[in-house]
């Protein structure tokens, strides 16, 4: 009897434990972006930020020239906290 009781409580909690997950958003990574003139990524030429707006990771404005050439750094995760 004891066992049946204990199986029913984990499931009510893994049930509960999914339900509160599916809650909050995931956490997205957001990076800093380095712009560079060509693939030897030598000369940079520009720079951009991504922000956490509502809980969403959108890329912000570029400063300088925005390439197909560029970098990217971990710089904090949305919705979080910056590292």
């Amino acid at each position: 009897m004891t066992f049946r009781v204990f199986g029913a409580a984990v499931a009510a909690g893994v049930v509960l434990s999914a339900a509160s997950m599916a809650m909050w958003p995931d956490v997205e990574r957001m990076y800093e972006y380095t712009y560079y003139s060509d693939a030897s990524k030598t000369t940079q030429v520009g720079f951009a930020f991504d922000q956490c707006i509502n809980g969403h990771v959108v890329l912000g404005q570029a400063h300088g020239t925005a390439t197909q050439y560029y970098t990217r750094s971990v710089i904090g995760q949305c919705p979080g906290y910056l590292y």
